[in-house]
């Protein structure tokens, strides 16, 4: 419903299952609630609200002990923060999912956070390590074949190698990026 533009009616069961998994003790079911929510709640601005969510979803996964669960929150949250500005807590978010997917060997959401990494880096003027973790993404994405991941990396470092001067390889990273 979330995706289909149905945000009240989302909500609205958003809230019945967080009631229903409260009532039954069902902590993971309710921390993918709680994660589900808080990224509708970002999506639509009420940050507030969001980080409440987010929140909780972590502390649950924590307690749960699912770290797959737990990275995939640390992730949000270090998304919601960058667009914040909130740049010091996004890294850290961001470290956290980092840690965990690799743990995990989960390599399509180890991607998406270097990803991220890479895009706040990059705004923060701190180059050398954006073009670290945008290499490391477009190498995962790669053996994963995601090629939108891919070709939203490609043209991230485009970006950055255009606003450094660099335009012969930016042009390539284009070339990549509309190929896929």
């Amino acid at each position: 419903l979330r995706r289909l533009g149905r945000v009240k009616e989302a909500e609205e069961k958003y809230a019945g299952a967080e009631e229903l998994y409260k009532k039954e003790k069902a902590d993971l079911g309710l921390a993918n609630t709680l994660q589900s929510q808080g990224d509708l709640l970002s999506r639509l601005g009420r940050v507030k609200e969001a980080e409440e969510k987010y929140t909780g979803a972590e502390e649950l996964y924590k307690k749960e002990k699912d770290d797959l669960g737990l990275a995939n929150t640390l992730q949000s949250q270090g998304d919601l923060l960058r667009r914040l500005g909130r740049v010091k807590e996004a890294e850290e978010k961001y470290a956290g999912a980092e840690e965990l997917y690799k743990k995990e060997k989960d390599d399509l959401g180890l991607a998406n956070t270097l990803q991220s990494q890479g895009d706040l880096l990059s705004r923060l003027g701190r180059v050398k390590e954006a073009e670290e973790k945008y290499t490391g993404a477009e190498e995962l994405y790669k053996k994963e074949k995601d090629d939108l991941g891919l070709a939203n990396t490609l043209q991230s470092q485009g970006d950055l190698l255009r606003r450094l001067g660099r335009v012969k390889e930016a042009e390539e990273k284009y070339a990549g990026a509309e190929e896929l």
